[in-house]
């Protein structure tokens, strides 16, 4: 609550001047471009708990998957949106979020970063598409810190997915009964190894890392549409490619303990990926109110064995309100029928691809406010 009262704080002192154009609410996927010299800046923030699952995410999709690798819960983070007119027909965006994920029980943080350059080639040449032509030219960024997992259900479901079919698990003794049926007796409290029928103590506590891990995309994306007073309709279809960085390993204790019954716990998961995507958005002015609607539909094409869920439906939605002449107050929310599959994509890997299965979406609201 102490983030919504100092975003609203920021809201109230930027109430200024005029909003002039129904291209300034939400959606990034307008053909036209903001005029030469045209600076706008909004600052959103976004929310998945219990509190607003409207559609009952959480208790439909999210509860049967529990702690399992790669799992996702629930979600909050902010948004900075910067638009700069470089000129009347070109556009400079620059986007950067912040994004708290309950991931497997602990929080990840991710950073995106998306810059792109936006050139509006022709306007007013087709009789039916009015708005012209615009291309799109950009880099996204996704990053986060090394990632520690140190819950025993987790770490197990990892050792069982990367170690399909063998008994290799972590297992803790309270130092009063038997660490599992199979154990002959009560061991010293602590945490044990098992390979291979072998319980080996272990001196420091486990946990599971997530390494150097990022994602680099880079895409071209072209638009076109028509327009009217108080409406816009743009579609577009675009290309991006994806390069992952990510290794996942374990301590330096555990590991030589897999490697001596033969195991490999260390996994360097690096890999490319491309994508086709295709969507449009409608924007409609009624009075001081702007309803935009965007669906995109996202085909991933993937390396062997990395092909469980290779497409994605995305709807955003919202209503902004023209507070002022200069500022839109907004409140919307996504939709994602498969996760954050592409959305995040090193979230995305041969251990975790089956926990994808899942929809996913959060609200959103913050506020635009238009320089000049």
């Amino acid at each position: 609550m102490r983030y919504i009262r100092v975003l609203f704080a920021l809201f109230l002192f930027l109430t200024l001047a005029e909003a002039k154009n129904i291209r300034y609410a939400m959606s990034d996927m307008h053909t036209l471009s903001i005029k030469k010299s045209s600076l706008e800046l909004a600052l959103s923030y976004r929310l998945l708990n219990d509190t607003v699952d409207i559609f009952n995410f959480k208790k439909k999709e999210l509860s049967s998957i529990g702690k399992k690798f790669g799992s996702i819960g629930d979600l909050n983070g902010y948004d900075l949106k910067l638009r700069y007119g470089i000129r009347d027909n070109l556009q400079l965006n620059f986007n950067f979020s912040l994004t708290g994920l309950d991931y497997i029980g602990n929080t990840l943080t991710n950073k995106k970063y998306d810059f792109y350059l936006r050139y509006h080639l022709l306007e007013d040449s087709f009789a039916f598409f009015n708005s012209g032509i615009s291309l799109d030219v950009g880099y996204k960024k996704d990053s986060m810190d090394n990632f520690y997992l140190r819950d025993t259900n987790g770490i197990n479901d990892m050792i069982k997915r990367v170690l399909p079919g063998t008994d290799a698990k972590l297992l803790y003794s309270d130092g009063i009964h038997k660490i599992d049926k199979n154990d002959p007796g009560p061991r010293t409290k602590g945490y044990y190894a098992l390979f291979k029928g072998t319980y080996t103590p272990l001196k420091n506590d486990p946990y599971i890392l997530m390494k150097d891990t990022y994602d680099n995309t880079y895409y071209i994306r072209a638009l076109s549409g028509f327009y009217g007073d108080k409406y816009l309709f743009d579609y577009y279809i675009g290309y991006k490619k994806t390069t992952i960085k990510n290794t996942i390993t374990t301590t330096d204790e555990i590991i030589r303990l897999a490697k001596g019954k033969g195991y490999d716990l260390y996994k360097v998961l690096d890999r490319s990926e491309k994508a086709l995507f295709l969507g449009f958005n409608f924007s409609r002015e009624f009075k001081d109110f702007i309803y935009e609607f965007n669906y995109e539909y996202d085909r991933y094409f993937r390396d062997s064995g990395l092909g469980y869920l290779n497409s994605n439906h995305i709807v955003r939605a919202s209503i902004s309100y023209k507070w002022s002449k200069r500022v839109l107050v907004s409140l919307g929310g996504k939709i994602m029928y498969r996760q954050f599959n592409g959305e995040i994509p090193y979230l995305y890997n041969r251990y975790t691809q089956t926990t994808f299965d899942h929809k996913y979406g959060y609200m959103k609201f913050g506020f635009t406010y238009i320089f000049k």
